[in-house]
């Protein structure tokens, strides 16, 4: 009976490490995995128009019961899209340029994508691009594929402008100087910097009100003295856009507003004839 005894012992202690050995193999495949470094987001070139792109992402046509959409993580940075295939699997394969007629109204810009290892990979990959009409909207669909998912990743971005910035005491704090504030406007966006060392950026938000813009959320740290950068997009390229953020530190305040005009529009035909 102890000999009996002792073999069921046994085999729940052997079944006990088994369990325990299998988690712990299967943490260190995910660590391996997640550990890798991600890619390096590169910031584009100065003088480019910026936007920091929206993404849609839904079933390719290959597997469209795959289950793709939930097997990749997409996320979006300033001319950029960054995919990652999650892990357990077979990591991502192949990351393409679907040859889709573009959208009226809207141009595909240049784009790099990077070259995907032949055993796949688990690692961030960073998809940069490049508009080649400066302000028009941008759209394209990249397809990632591992060997039993895909997804197909519809990027777009709005027309955007070079807008000018005007800087002017904030009700909040009328008496403070806006000196303690640069605004400084490129295409797409504006940096919000404070001058002043002391207490640094400490509130950063958009006023309501605003005309024909989207304004992308952005992220600070209370006391930042480096410029933060608002990146914006137009909706409505035929008209001007208007509006307006508020910047404070400590002792400061200011509204910034950022304007662009309506562009010209074309002259009728009947028109150039009378002349």
């Amino acid at each position: 009976m102890k000999n009996i005894k002792n073999v069921l012992a046994t085999r729940r202690s052997n079944r006990g490490l088994f369990l325990k050995l299998s988690v712990f193999a299967l943490f260190a495949i995910m660590s391996l995995f997640s550990g890798q470094t991600l890619a390096q987001i590169p910031t584009p070139t100065p003088g480019t128009h910026f936007c920091v792109p929206t993404t849609t992402l839904s079933e390719s046509a290959i597997f469209p019961g795959g289950g793709g959409v939930v097997s990749f993580m997409v996320g979006t940075a300033a001319n950029a899209v960054t995919i990652q295939h999650i892990p357990p699997g077979t990591g991502l394969r192949t990351l393409t340029l679907l040859p889709l007629a573009p959208v009226i109204g809207t141009t595909v810009p240049m784009i790099m994508i990077p070259v995907i290892p032949a055993g796949g990979t688990f690692a961030q990959v960073v998809v940069t691009f490049t508009p080649t009409v400066p302000g028009a909207p941008v759209e394209f669909t990249l397809r990632a594929a591992s060997l039993f998912h895909d997804v197909d990743i519809r990027v777009r971005c709005g027309a955007t402008c070079t807008p000018s910035a005007t800087l002017s005491e904030s009700p909040v704090l009328p008496a403070t100087n806006s000196g303690s504030f640069n605004a400084i406007p490129g295409p797409g966006f504006v940096d919000v910097d404070h001058v002043d060392l002391p207490t640094g950026l400490q509130v950063l938000q958009l006023l309501p009100g605003g005309m024909n813009a989207t304004v992308q959320p952005f992220v600070f740290a209370p006391g930042q003295i480096t410029p933060s950068r608002v990146f914006f997009s137009v909706p409505n390229p035929t008209m001007a856009v208007d509006f307006t953020l508020r910047a404070a530190s400590t002792f400061h305040d200011v509204e910034i507003r950022v304007r662009c005009p309506a562009p010209p529009t074309a002259e009728p035909e009947d028109d150039k004839d009378s002349k």
